[in-house]
């Protein structure tokens, strides 16, 4: 009895400490450049910039969707899956973002998500969603219609992020410590 005590207990405090995971996107898809307008001279495209680790390096530079033919199907970087992924967060950083709607169609096993953002302007932060919790193909970011942005990181998570983790007092930690002590001399007196 005491034995499964101890290993139930050990098994709470591992699993109470697993942390989300973030996909590797490099090992496990392709990012594509989609339909862009080319015009614009500070255009850029820089793959590795997408998953470097860097907010400073960009992916895709003042990309935008094509003018005047805007619409759902006009976007500006698609991410693909080699084999379908669960994944409950997607986070990108946005900078130079002008003025208007930011969208990103996010294809699952069983259909799709649209997440649409407006009046992002001069956006220099990471656009959250922690909630898309389903299996996913691949995924389509569209700059403001009429207007670019700037990518300059891609994340997808298998679990929901810890923002503000709960941090126990120490006379707490102290307790529990101590009572794991405890158990274990317990335990290892009877064998």
């Amino acid at each position: 009895m005491k034995k499964s005590l101890l290993v139930l207990l050990l098994l709470f405090l591992i699993c109470s400490t697993a942390k989300a995971v973030m996909i590797d996107l490099e090992a496990n898809g392709t990012f594509a450049i989609g339909n862009y307008h080319s015009g614009h001279p500070e255009f850029g495209w820089n793959e590795s910039g997408l998953t470097d680790g860097d907010t400073t390096t960009y992916g895709l530079l003042q990309g935008h969707a094509p003018y005047p033919d805007y619409n759902l199907d006009h976007y500006t970087v698609i991410y693909t899956f080699n084999t379908p992924q669960y994944v409950d967060t997607l986070q990108f950083y946005l900078t130079q973002c002008d003025l208007n709607t930011v969208s990103t169609r996010i294809f699952t096993t069983t259909g799709y998500i649209d997440k649409h953002e407006a009046n992002l302007f001069d956006l220099n932060d990471w656009l959250v969603y922690d909630d898309i919790q389903a299996t996913v193909t691949h995924i389509h970011f569209l700059a403001p219609q009429e207007n670019r942005y700037t990518i300059t990181e891609i994340e997808m998570y298998d679990a929901p992020l810890v923002t503000d983790p709960v941090v126990p007092e120490p006379m707490s930690l102290l307790l529990v410590a101590t009572g794991i002590v405890g158990l274990i001399r317990r335990f290892s007196n009877k064998l």
